[in-house]
């Protein structure tokens, strides 16, 4: 039988932000942002809440499905040629605005390393998207065993 997790993490999505660095007594310290740590957190805390255990063996491999939704505002109407009315149409179009995919993706599974996954070196397969809703904003994970 397959493992697989389904989380959802309600807010904007966010991506992993870079290290930063800074001076303190004449040597460079480096250090997550504290956006990036709260995130993280939240990631953390929403999957301990549904799952709260290990779910993949070591070295088993994972499929990893990511999803994006980010919020539409009314500007994105106008420059979109839509009425109020036209929200419903929006509903699962790509957005290239926002975020790198790719920061997403990091974000997520970086959070989930050693309470979901022993390491996401375990992520062979990955599938993100990032698409407009008119709902609210959230980032949808499936994580599923693959077998070998």
């Amino acid at each position: 039988m397959s493992k697989h997790v389904e989380l959802t993490i309600l807010g904007e999505p966010m991506g992993k932000q870079r290290p930063r660095y800074s001076n303190y007594g004449g040597y460079v310290r480096t250090y997550t942002p504290q956006k990036t740590i709260n995130y993280e957190s939240l990631v953390v805390h929403e999957y301990n809440e549904k799952y709260g255990k290990l779910i993949f063996d070591k070295e088993e491999p994972v499929s990893a499905e990511i999803i994006a939704y980010f919020p539409l505002s009314k500007v994105d109407y106008g420059k979109k040629g839509l009425s109020k009315s036209g929200r419903e149409k929006m509903s699962m179009v790509y957005c290239t605005k926002h975020l790198d995919l790719d920061n997403i993706v990091k974000i997520v599974l970086d959070s989930l390393n050693s309470i979901c996954f022993f390491d996401d070196k375990q992520v062979v397969s990955v599938i993100a998207h990032k698409v407009w809703t008119t709902d609210t904003p959230r980032v949808e994970i499936k994580l599923e065993s693959i077998r070998e």
